[in-house]
């Protein structure tokens, strides 16, 4: 579970206490930067925080001489949350609003905008021109990140521990319009605020800010430098095995 570290709430002292019948608990965290025991989450369960886990991805970038190419997510589901998908809708139609601008300038190449599962685009989009790609989703992100240059999407925690994951330089928007989990998307872009190649506007609804914060980071896309980060399935990994029958009950309560 992502959502069991931060401050105390409702939500995570139940979770807690469904998880203290388990041997051992991951909590893979986008701010830990190795294996970190917490053995004071749940009393008498072993408990690991590890750097994010994510599929495989292919780090190898395949760099073009063009403007930055711009890759757009506009996330998974939203949660059956009404408000979360017109505010999500609403952030990337104010993208594309900075966007449009720039590519008519050539200062970006081609923008490609893979839709969630339940997204919508405003007609004006559908058939804006060839700098604009629409892909009616979900596809999975991970063979996209090699052929594009800068990525765009909301702060949800799988997509950002993948960009963090192979080093694309990212646009994270919070999207908080969820009533029941206003600050998970928050908490998520000031995890990895501090990394070079993350950028996320303290609020993305003033246009110039979203303007200036996609300036910045087309302007570290440029450089074409990546510098790929840590995931911790390996760490993972290594915990379960030392929950195995025959030898988790000695691991039980101790730091793995």
């Amino acid at each position: 579970p992502h959502d069991l570290t931060g401050p105390a709430n409702t939500f995570r002292r139940v979770n807690r206490e469904l998880l203290s019948y388990c041997n051992g608990v991951l909590i893979s965290s986008l701010g830990c930067p190795g294996p970190l025991p917490r053995p004071d989450l749940i009393p008498g369960t072993a408990c690991l925080e590890v750097p994010p886990l994510c599929q495989e991805i292919p780090l190898r970038y395949e760099r073009s001489a063009d403007p930055p190419r711009v890759l757009i997510s506009t996330g998974g589901g939203s949660l059956r949350s009404p408000r979360l998908r017109v505010e999500t809708d609403y952030a990337f139609d104010q993208v594309l609003n900075i966007l449009t601008p720039l590519a008519d300038e050539g200062k970006i190449s081609t923008v490609h905008v893979v839709l969630g599962t339940d997204a919508t685009v405003a007609d004006r989009w559908r058939h804006y021109g060839d700098w604009l790609e629409i892909t009616w989703g979900p596809v999975a992100l991970a063979d996209l990140y090699r052929s594009h240059d800068l990525l765009i999407t909301r702060a949800g925690r799988n997509t950002l521990a993948e960009a963090a994951y192979c080093g694309i330089p990212t646009v994270a928007l919070p999207i908080t319009a969820d009533p029941y989990r206003s600050s998970e998307q928050q908490d998520n872009a000031a995890a990895v605020r501090h990394l070079p190649t993350m950028f996320a506007p303290r609020d993305w609804h003033d246009s110039a800010e979203l303007r200036d914060t996609v300036l910045l980071a087309l302007k570290a896309a440029r450089r074409g430098i990546r510098t790929t980060g840590h995931r911790g399935n390996d760490s993972a990994a290594a915990f379960v095995c030392g929950l195995i029958p025959g030898e988790h009950l000695s691991q039980r309560g101790a730091a793995p």
